[in-house]
């Protein structure tokens, strides 16, 4: 009599009816999957944005067998109706050998063509939540941290969404933040172009309030114990603004810790103007000022009047701590050495994390 043969179980008949290539793939991808934390880190970053809210775009990410696609909310270029904000959170890759400074990008010189977290800081994901559920999640992030702590970033002109939140996790990962980063994307047309330029200035103003309102909540909703304040170029404008009307409407009730003023494009007889309503409501502001700084000379000529970041002694009586960066070389403009240069985002770690002054960081005032 014959033995009857072993059934197959139902995995070997699932793998054996599964073409060698394709078998070899899902191995491939699965092992991927195991090993994704050695190849790139995820930074989160909260944000909120007055901009338009799009529909979801789908967006693929790495090459070959390993592409993946990511759901990333989408806001465009023009302002909502009533000034309303959208609140989210999302996710940003830091690849493993990222160098601070960097804002690693694909690169056609390198024939890069898509974006891989492997190898640049993506975007991965990006999802808008109720006023409730954005609280909620941030204040727990909050609570998971050393500290307590909140760094609010706001950018400068000709800076979409998505470039906001990549630098904030850029700057908030090389400064080893022990907190939790959060974006305030304005509605900045997000192009170098002389009539945007016109456009990101009358925005800078009519989105100012609404980053006051923003902050205001932030303070008391997000449970951090402190709150630090980074804006660079012509976001100045709307975090001065800002500061400006909590002063005017709260007093000294909305207390913030390090505010960091980088590349100022903001007159400097206004800027000298508002000091009094900043300080009243920040325990220090740190401005990063550049005699090289070629766009705040071209706003200079454009305005008439100098800037406030164009050099150091334009600001030395307005009771702020000035750090000269003209030593300091980045991109061919020379205006985004806050984020792009290794000297200046250790001298604002030391700022941060040990709250020393200017004149005592290094025994100067200025970062080579």
């Amino acid at each position: 009599m014959n033995a009857s043969p072993t059934e197959p179980k139902p995995l070997e008949v699932a793998f054996g009816l599964l073409p060698v290539g394709l078998l070899l793939i899902v191995i491939f991808t699965i092992f991927q999957f195991i090993r994704g934390d050695l190849t790139h880190e995820t930074v989160q970053v909260f944000y909120a944005t007055d901009r338009n809210h799009l529909q979801p775009a789908n967006r693929p990410l790495g090459i070959g067998p390993l592409s993946a696609t990511a759901s990333i909310e989408q806001y465009g270029r023009d302002r909502t109706d009533n000034g309303s904000l959208s609140l989210g959170v999302s996710n940003v890759s830091i690849p493993k050998d990222h160098r601070m400074g960097e804002l690693e990008r694909p690169s056609i010189w390198h024939l890069e063509f898509r974006e891989n977290p492997e190898k640049h800081i993506v975007l991965l994901s990006a999802q808008q939540k109720s006023y409730q559920d954005f609280y909620h999640q941030l204040s727990d992030s909050v609570g998971q941290t050393g500290q307590r702590r909140v760094l609010v970033f706001v950018p400068g002109f000709a800076v979409t969404f998505e470039d906001a939140l990549r630098r904030t996790a850029q700057i908030s990962y090389d400064l080893n933040y022990d907190g939790v980063p959060v974006a305030f994307s304005w509605q900045s047309k997000g192009e170098i172009d002389p009539l945007d330029y016109a456009a990101d200035e009358a925005t800078a103003e009519w989105s100012a309030p609404h980053l006051a309102f923003f902050l205001e909540d932030l303070v008391s909703k997000s449970g951090a114990k402190s709150v630090d304040l980074v804006a660079h170029s012509m976001g100045n404008r709307v975090l001065s603004r800002a500061l400006q009307q909590i002063a005017l409407t709260n007093g000294a009730s909305a207390k913030f810790n390090e505010v960091i003023l980088a590349a100022p494009d903001i007159d400097r007889g206004v800027f000298l103007q508002l000091t009094d309503a900043m300080h009243a409501v920040s325990r220090r502001i740190t401005v990063y000022t550049s005699e090289n700084d070629k766009a705040l000379r071209a706003s200079m000529r454009l305005h008439s009047y100098p800037r406030a970041g164009e050099h150091a002694d334009l600001i030395v009586n307005a009771g702020v701590d000035p750090v000269d960066a003209s030593l300091v070389a980045t991109d061919f403009i020379d205006h985004s050495y806050f984020g792009d240069n290794s000297s200046v985002i250790s001298d604002m770690y030391y700022l941060l994390e040990l709250g020393t002054p200017a004149g005592q960081r290094l025994d100067r005032k200025s970062v080579v």
